[in-house]
């Protein structure tokens, strides 16, 4: 996590404030379809949204990593956290204590891929 961790410590001139949801982080793991076939992923996502406009889109870079579904990985169900409340530092630290994101850190399966997506929601 630590380059995520830089990363999302870079200041953004044009984000609104993360007390409005503009410039937040979320962690997230699970076992979704979303790419066809059940696969458990762990997420980390930087969100982005324009200052001073209500209507401003919302951008969100994500890192998303999948490995193939296990009985040990399904059981653990899925589960999210945003930095909104929470300095980053905390943020990250409960977001490794997530069952999903514990069992990737720890463990030797290495993931099947790896995927970058920008994309505005």
């Amino acid at each position: 996590m630590n380059d995520f961790e830089r990363f999302a410590a870079m200041p953004t001139n044009d984000c609104a404030p993360a007390d409005e949801d503009g410039g937040g982080v979320l962690a997230q793991f699970g076992t979704y379809g979303v790419r066809g076939i059940q696969e458990f992923n762990v997420d980390l996502t930087r969100q982005f949204i324009e200052a001073g406009d209500d209507d401003a889109p919302t951008w969100q870079l994500s890192c998303t990593f999948y490995w193939d579904t296990t009985p040990e990985t399904v059981a653990m169900g899925s589960g999210r956290l945003w930095s909104f409340d929470f300095a980053l530092e905390d943020f990250f630290r409960n977001a490794a204590l997530l069952p999903g994101w514990e069992w990737a850190l720890g463990t030797n399966k290495q993931p099947k891929s790896l995927e970058i997506t920008l994309d505005q929601v």
